[in-house]
């Protein structure tokens, strides 16, 4: 399938997944047109703005859970950890 899509849009995909016991990760497509190469599992391809919407629906996710609540503070979840790991504080 990555392959197919590769092929008709002229570009190139990436996709890993693991869980516990398993690790999958595929790629298709070419990283570079010029010289020709391949797009492989072990290209390291720029994010830029995508992390933001992970990072939202990691959020989110810990708000449904009840370990996190929408009215937290940044400072108030990671500073204890800053302050154990370097003796700082985003306050």
């Amino acid at each position: 399938m990555l392959d197919h899509y590769a092929k008709t849009f002229n570009t190139a995909y990436q996709f890993s997944t693991s869980s516990a016991d398993q690790e999958l990760s595929l790629a298709a497509g070419v990283q570079h047109h010029e010289a020709g190469t391949l797009m492989t599992t072990e290209n390291l391809v720029p994010l830029g703005s995508m992390t933001k919407a992970y990072t939202t629906m990691a959020v989110l996710r810990l708000i449904d859970e009840g370990k996190i609540s929408y009215n937290d503070t940044i400072p108030e979840l990671v500073d204890d950890i800053l302050m154990r790991s370097n003796g700082t504080t985003m306050l």
